[in-house]
């Protein structure tokens, strides 16, 4: 488990790094990024094919994220709950994938935290953006199974959630990861990859 912690902490400090602004880091725009980071990860830690295209429901991916007592919500529930958060006033399972299947074709992923705690940019972005890091960070660590990478991105969020814990409320963190992972655990990584491309092209 020390390998994981130490691959989070040095996610967790690759995102603080990137996300510096003005000598400040906007705690909802790191959190979602690392929040979308997981969700991607969620998919290829399923061990099964991800699909290239469209949106993808994979029942493997949202056990992990969200079922049983090692799931991803379990992780930020105990997360939240130590920064002083309300765990009890998260989402649950069934909502949140609720609240994704609705919103496909829409604003996606949906998010129920005020706007004013919207992240600077749009988090599902971050997976493709953040991959090459992940994985050398990951591979520096030990970790070369794809759902111990996931286990480490999930943990990185839960570090996120405590460093900002005196600028954000833990429980709206904890939403706004919750929901942010669950949306783009249903979308393809290789679409955003190219949404990633082309935003990056003039």
């Amino acid at each position: 488990m020390d390998n994981i912690i130490d691959a989070a902490r040095e996610i967790a400090a690759r995102l603080k790094a990137a996300y510096l602004d003005s000598g400040r880091i906007h705690a909802e725009t790191v959190i979602g990024a690392a929040a979308a980071i997981a969700g991607e990860w969620s998919l290829w830690a399923t061990g099964l094919p991800v699909p290239e295209s469209g949106w993808i429901v994979m029942p493997a991916a949202a056990a992990l994220l969200l079922e049983g007592g090692g799931s991803a919500r379990q992780l930020i529930a105990a997360a939240v709950a130590n920064a002083g958060g309300d765990a009890q006033r998260l989402p649950p399972a069934q909502v949140l994938v609720a609240r994704a299947a609705a919103a496909q074709g829409g604003a996606y992923p949906p998010l129920t935290v005020d706007q004013s705690h919207y992240p600077n940019e749009w988090s599902p972005l971050a997976g493709p953006r953040f991959r090459a890091d992940v994985k050398q960070i990951c591979a520096a660590q030990g970790l070369d199974d794809s759902k111990q990478v996931f286990v480490a991105t999930v943990m990185t969020v839960s570090l996120l959630i405590s460093a900002t814990a005196s600028v954000l409320d833990p429980t709206v963190a904890g939403t706004l990861a919750l929901e942010v992972m669950v949306g783009v655990s249903r979308m393809s990584p290789a679409e955003n990859e190219r949404s990633l491309t082309q935003q990056a092209t003039p």
